[in-house]
């Protein structure tokens, strides 16, 4: 009978975080905007024509990999709803991936008592990114799986590991595609692994040749895995007379930055990185300082009473290289560094965390306790807003002005102009060509021979309403036919031709 409250204890701390988290995804209060219609689009032109590049990076010239649009493809594939595309393509890995992962380090690093904590609070760290299409959201799920993996492969010295380091050299590469600027945060970890490695081999005089034999061939082994996972770069390189390597030399040959923006400064740097341990655990950010010394002290604490085994103390040592190698790289480089750059940083505090409560009950029931007042909180929540009218969420916003001017066309041709700040209207380009395609109506590609004209003005720049409307829809050509305030407080005016 206990062993039967146990299993579904545990199986309700997994459906319940399941369906807070999954609720906005399923009614479309969801964010919907440049990127995500941007990416889906290329999704669906790459189910026509296969892509070998993605969406583009913040360093011109350059280009994120084409898996991230290759992925989008297969829900594209199935579905055009954004929102079957998000729940099969980032939502469901997550569900899936998290718990395997932690299935993994059961009994290794991960103790009975910290398993379903590690749980709650990893996939309430992660449901921002569960929620929304964009390739960054991928590399926390990514990391945390290559760390498992990284932890459960022998030292590099000891054993020939092909298949295992080949694996994380596929998976880090895949990591690189969704996220640049961490994956080069994680290339500098890489080195200097290998250097450290490869100084170690030599100092165990008992079995050098052994060594350097083992390190040659799994650090091999990796580094074929991410050429393996590089290769359509590589194709498109070839194919385009090198132009992302010769814009990947200009831009590391300059003594200034080639963005013409300004980021955030090193102090912010700082403070964003040390923000992201109390992101990890769910606890306001004015406690980061608190989390971070807890953490160094259950780790030290660790150390001192030599509780770490090999794996934990490989482990240590990676995640410490790549917090060094985080501020070489953001401390270093000449080009702007955003917030979003952090993101995947708090996958290195929740490993920190599992080496600071290993074999220390009280660390244990604190996180325990904490994960279970943190589920209770956001159980409360979810089920006041399901007993509350929301409002709609962006995607589901924008999908009901297409539907609106979809069904004022009637019969007639029609065209639009959506205002943004990013000037694209990627987003309201794919909900028209998805919506259109249910529907049957196409907007014309030619606005002089369309008999109606949108101009969709979003509530935020209601301000540039006049010039934005003159300046697609001359006022010697066009006139205002009808006009239209929604409930989401865009404005959407119907222009026609003057006679």
């Amino acid at each position: 009978m206990i062993k039967l409250l146990k299993r579904i204890s545990f199986i309700l701390l997994f459906i319940i975080p399941f369906f807070i988290i999954i609720k906005p995804v399923l009614s479309g209060a969801i964010p919907f905007w440049y990127d995500p219609g941007r990416d889906l689009l290329m999704a669906w032109d790459n189910l026509i024509k296969i892509s070998l590049i993605g969406p583009t990076s913040g360093i011109p010239g350059i280009f994120y990999g084409p898996q991230w649009i290759w992925l989008l493809s297969i829900g594209v594939a199935l579905s055009k709803d954004p929102r079957v595309v998000l729940f099969l393509i980032i939502s469901l890995p997550y569900f899936v991936g998290i718990p395997l992962a932690i299935y993994f380090l059961n009994r290794s690093l991960i103790e009975k008592l910290t398993v379903p904590a590690i749980w709650i609070l990893a996939i309430f760290c992660f449901s921002s990114y569960i929620t929304q299409i964009w390739s960054p959201n991928l590399a926390p799920l990514l990391l945390f799986i290559l760390l498992t993996l990284f932890y459960k492969t022998k030292e590099i010295m000891v054993e020939r590991s092909i298949k295992n380091f080949m694996i994380i050299g596929l998976i880090y590469g895949l990591l690189l595609n969704h996220h640049i600027s961490l994956g080069v945060v994680f290339l500098v970890t890489w080195i200097i692994y290998f250097l450290t490695a490869f100084v170690l081999s030599i100092i165990n005089k008992k079995r050098v040749k052994e060594n350097l034999i083992n390190w040659l061939i799994n650090m091999v082994s990796f580094w074929l895995g991410l050429g393996i996972m590089l290769l359509p770069f590589f194709l498109f390189e070839v194919r385009h007379g090198f132009m992302q390597i010769k814009s990947l030399i200009f831009t590391l040959s300059q003594s200034t930055a080639v963005v013409g923006q300004i980021g955030i400064s090193k102090y912010e740097i700082v403070q964003k990185f040390i923000e992201r341990s109390s992101v990890a655990l769910s606890i306001p950010t004015q406690f980061s300082i608190f989390v971070i010394f807890l953490i160094m002290a259950g780790i030290f604490f660790n150390l001192l009473k030599k509780r770490f085994s090999k794996e934990d103390l490989k482990l240590l040592l990676f995640l410490a290289l790549n917090i060094l190698s985080l501020f070489i790289v953001y401390f270093g480089t000449k080009n702007p560094v955003w917030n979003y750059h952090f993101i995947s940083v708090e996958v290195v505090f929740i490993f920190l965390t599992l080496l600071a409560v290993k074999k220390n009950r009280i660390f244990q029931y604190i996180i325990f306790s904490w994960a279970i007042l943190l589920l209770i909180s956001k159980a409360f929540l979810f089920t006041q807003s399901l007993m509350k009218e929301n409002g709609q969420g962006e995607l589901m916003v924008k999908r009901s002005n297409v539907e609106f001017i979809l069904d004022d066309t009637k019969n007639s041709t029609f065209t639009y102009y959506a205002k943004n700040a990013s000037i694209y209207s990627y987003d309201y380009d794919y909900i028209f060509r998805w919506i259109g395609e249910v529907k049957k109506k196409y907007p014309d590609q030619n606005p002089v021979t369309a008999v109606n004209t949108y101009i969709i003005i979003p509530e935020d720049v209601e301000n540039d309403k006049v010039g934005f409307t003159l300046n697609r829809t001359p006022e010697e050509k066009y006139y205002t036919a009808s006009q239209w305030l929604r409930n989401d407080g865009t404005m959407i005016i119907k222009r026609l031709h003057r006679q």
